[in-house]
């Protein structure tokens, strides 16, 4: 088996040279003396050419020479200041100076060359891709143009007319009042924008797992209780608040976990208080308790 040896360049003479040591590590400079004096230059601490501030290597595992700067901030600001004094600074600005008229003339060159008028008002378009010039009045003009040519379109590819294919009614039933409406759209939740409010806002809150029930039937369902607690057959303070004990709530007979519905024969008008004490306990197990 033979053994090789590495040979590496000195960064200070370029001399080829052998390593002493069997460390691993790539070495940097020879074993002459001024290529070892510069190896010590090499390890010495510094200082930033910009603010003073010691250099560290960001990874401590990191070797070779530490850089000139503490950071990309410093090493920014030596370079600007270099140019500064150097005049490359002000070369540089009369350059872009000079290359921004350029561009600019050659933009305006260009948009001259495209330049029609607008199909809908004649005022001069400088895009190639404009179809309008973009005002709210010509929008609307193009897009009837391009509904007009759609139904052409169909009516010559399947004989109907557009509106008569698309003139089905479907019969729904809202979200936050429970009632039927028709309406063109299959995929509408509510019949109005008020029963849509009230059942997000709901839903939002929290007070509804499986729905919302409308202000509309809850207090149909207070007006038919007479405002009485049908869980202890006591007045109910209409002016109170949930969760205020005497304010009115609404009770599912039949418990929504239990397979209750929010149907207006299952509701009935409760104390808050004994609302959240009865939970799901079952009416016969209730009632031989208040007894």
């Amino acid at each position: 088996m033979s053994n090789s040896t590495t040979s590496y360049i000195c960064k200070q003479c370029g001399d080829t040279f052998e390593p002493r040591s069997k460390s691993g590590t790539r070495p940097t400079f020879c074993r002459k003396h001024d290529c070892a004096a510069k190896r010590v230059e090499y390890n010495t601490p510094r200082t930033c050419g910009y603010c003073d501030a010691p250099v560290v290597h960001k990874n401590p595992k990191a070797r070779g020479p530490l850089p000139k700067w503490c950071s990309e901030f410093c090493r920014y600001e030596a370079r600007k200041k270099r140019e500064e004094e150097s005049g490359l600074a002000a070369t540089n600005k009369l350059k872009y100076e000079a290359k921004l008229v350029t561009s600019r003339a050659e933009t305006k060159k260009r948009q001259e060359e495209n330049a029609r008028p607008c199909p809908y008002c004649e005022t001069l378009m400088t895009s190639p891709w404009r179809v309008q010039c973009g005002s709210a009045e010509c929008k609307r003009k193009f897009n009837a143009k391009r509904a007009r040519e759609f139904f052409k379109q169909f009516k010559e590819d399947t004989g109907l007319s557009y509106a008569a294919v698309n003139d089905r009614r479907y019969e729904l039933t809202c979200l936050g009042c429970g009632q039927q409406w028709e309406t063109r759209c299959p995929d509408s939740k509510y019949c109005s924008n008020t029963c849509q409010a009230e059942y997000e806002y709901g839903v939002e809150r929290g007070t509804r797992v499986r729905g919302y029930i409308a202000d509309s039937v809850r207090f149909s369902v207070y007006l038919r209780d007479g405002w009485i607690c049908r869980l202890c057959n006591e007045s109910v303070d209409r002016f109170a608040v949930h969760p205020e004990p005497l304010a009115p709530t609404i009770d599912h007979i039949i418990p929504v976990s239990k397979g209750g519905t929010d149907d207006e024969y299952n509701l009935r008008l409760a104390h808050s208080s004994c609302n959240t004490k009865r939970n799901v306990t079952p009416d016969e197990v209730w009632f031989s308790r208040i007894a």
